[in-house]
């Protein structure tokens, strides 16, 4: 709870203006903290391999599953990181009015009907964000 209190306070992640997050903070952490595991991991791992008696061996395979699954793990938070990657190029061409239809950087413009709608949908949600903050600053004002 500390940890998310303080990336709130920090705004690390969410921009509560825009009503968007910072992913590549997200995944900066995930990235950080599975490194922080598997290392832990592998020292507990080589630890028990270098103590090992007759009656640790159940430690012993415990600690080499840990060391397994952290590589797996870290090997999946690499896969996320480069989706994300892939989506904030998806993203980018977007904004450039084009459609990336696949992962070899094929495409096409964007329909001018569905930008205008997409737009349309954008100004909207952020017309309703900026209501509800002034709604919020009205409550808090007659609280205070």
């Amino acid at each position: 709870m500390w940890l998310i209190d303080f990336i709130n306070a920090q705004n690390l992640i969410n921009n509560f203006e825009t009503g968007t997050s910072r992913r590549e903070v997200t995944t900066g952490f995930l990235r950080t903290m599975v490194l922080l595991y598997q290392l832990s991991a592998d020292d507990m791992s080589r630890a028990e391999l270098q103590t090992q008696t007759a009656d640790s061996q159940y430690a012993v395979q415990l600690s080499e599953e840990a060391s397994v699954l952290a590589d797996a793990l870290n090997r999946l938070v690499s896969q996320i990181i480069q989706c994300d990657a892939d989506y904030m190029a998806v993203l980018n061409g977007r904004k450039s009015n084009w459609h990336y239809i696949d992962g070899d950087g094929k495409g096409r413009p964007y329909p001018r009907k569905q930008l205008e709608a997409e737009q349309r949908a954008i100004a909207k949600q952020e017309h309703r964000h900026r209501q509800e903050l002034k709604e919020a600053r009205k409550e808090h004002t007659l609280n205070y």
